[in-house]
């Protein structure tokens, strides 16, 4: 079944089919268990009185192809049943592969078992007095050993071979075919923006110059690790891992990326794939996003300034349009969370961008991520800006140049939410040609600009 695009990119910009400049405000689902279809709908029609019109929804390899070959198929269906429903309340998804140090052995998520196994790696014997990995995280060796082998098996374990595959072609295609049939099983979900590639891209031992400077020495105490590397001379060659030309993203990741794109866009040619991977953003229907990964200084708030700091914890403002995911580290104390949130929202309204937080923190005042804003505009945003003082203003400016030529014809769609407009609100300043619509019902306000010009719109709490 063809599906027609809901949207598509220009200079890295993300527009309806209506050629409306389209934004979301939304949040991440990173729970490996779903949810009953029971809880849906009173979860949905919460994140549509916050405003929220884009679900994030991190699934995982390890959910998806339990064992090799043999696809979770009520996973699967369970997991289109909810993204139907939350259809109904016009709230968007993108299907995100959730993936961080590996697996959840190792104190991550992502792949299956099966997959270190596959090397001969049996972890149970190795762990039977705790159940886990005794050093986890992103460094650890194990999860650092299983990217190696998936981005690079073929440089740094050549001859190494799974069922007669090499490593790398065996673990990439299994991802891939993976990440494939959950767009064949999703098909049919027209609220389905596209895919994320990959969350939590690590190197592995990719690019390191000494190995002697590492843990390496250290960790390949462990026999089963110590037969991987050790037929490769690794161990005791320093520089075993290092990239002699080029670099990771270009000899390894890009690669890799333009084959998932390629190869789930074979049959669904309508989705937009979400991603930070440099090379791969001029690719069609691929918009450059990333996520707030920066850490803030221990006990003290995440911005020293918000309005100056925050420029830093992204690495290209200027290309990212998405901001995939963010939160306040500052969890548990009210007062600092509460303000870096608002400093994020003020700053995804400066820069005119989508974003996803992390998650509602329900011990907040939704006052401090529930804010008007531009959904869709028909034409080009230029400004907009909320001020929450005695009253509530909210302030856009665009340049009109898609004027309709009849009633039926796209509006810009503006979400006025109820929680700071309780008795309403009224049109301070509105400089253009055009009718307004208010819904109050619906929290939205449309307008229908009739001349091609620069526009402003001020509106006020009542």
């Amino acid at each position: 079944m063809k599906q027609d695009a809901l949207y598509y990119v220009k200079d890295n910009t993300l527009f309806d089919n209506q050629n409306r400049m389209t934004f979301f405000r939304g949040c991440n689902y990173t729970e490996t268990e779903l949810f009953p279809i029971e809880e849906a709908d009173s979860r949905f029609n919460k994140l549509l009185l916050k405003g929220c019109n884009l679900i994030r929804w991190g699934i995982t390899w390890e959910k998806v192809e339990p064992e090799p070959e043999a696809y979770n198929e009520e996973y699967l269906a369970n997991l289109r049943n909810l993204i139907k429903k939350a259809d109904e309340y016009d709230i968007k998804v993108i299907i995100e592969p959730l993936f961080s140090c590996w697996c959840k052995d190792f104190g991550g998520i992502g792949a299956p078992a099966w997959t270190y196994e596959k090397i001969g790696i049996n972890f149970k014997a190795e762990n039977k007095e705790t159940g886990v990995w005794s050093w986890k995280g992103a460094e650890n060796y194990a999860s650092r050993t299983m990217n190696t082998l998936f981005f690079a098996g073929h440089t740094f374990a050549k001859g190494l071979k799974i069922d007669g595959d090499p490593v790398q072609d065996y673990l990439q295609e299994h991802f891939i075919n993976a990440m494939n049939h959950t767009a064949r099983r999703l098909k049919d979900c027209e609220n389905i923006i596209g895919f994320g590639i990959m969350s939590d891209i690590s190197a592995g031992y990719i690019d390191t110059k000494n190995l002697l400077e590492s843990d390496f020495a250290k960790d390949t105490e462990n026999q089963n690790w110590k037969d991987i590397w050790g037929q490769f001379g690794a161990i005791t060659t320093p520089d075993y891992f290092a990239i002699k030309e080029g670099d990771f993203n270009t000899n390894y990741l890009l690669p890799f990326a333009e084959e998932y794109v390629e190869t789930l866009q074979k049959k669904h040619k309508h989705y937009i794939f979400f991603t930070n991977i440099k090379g791969i953003e001029n690719t069609e229907n691929v918009l450059f996003s990333e996520g707030y990964n920066k850490s803030a200084p221990k006990g003290k708030s995440l911005f020293a300034k918000a309005d100056t700091n925050f420029e830093e914890t992204i690495s290209d403002w200027k290309k990212t349009s998405l901001l995939t995911e963010f939160a306040s580290l500052n969890v548990g104390n009210i007062a600092k969370e509460t303000e870096d949130t608002k400093a994020f929202y003020d700053k995804i309204d400066e820069k005119l961008i989508s974003a996803c937080i992390l998650n509602y923190n329900e011990n907040l005042d939704s006052k401090c991520y529930v804010r008007p804003y531009v959904s869709v505009m028909a034409g080009t945003l230029v400004k907009q800006e909320v001020i929450f003082d005695k009253e509530v203003t909210f302030t856009i400016e665009w340049d009109s140049n898609l004027c309709p030529t009849s009633s039926g014809d796209a509006d810009t769609e503006i979400f006025i939410p109820k929680i700071w407009f309780p008795n309403g609100w009224k049109t301070e300043k509105f400089d253009g040609v055009g009718i307004l619509r208010e819904v109050p019902e619906q929290q939205k306000l449309y307008v229908k600009t009739l001349e091609a010009r620069r526009c402003k719109l001020i509106i006020k709490s009542v």
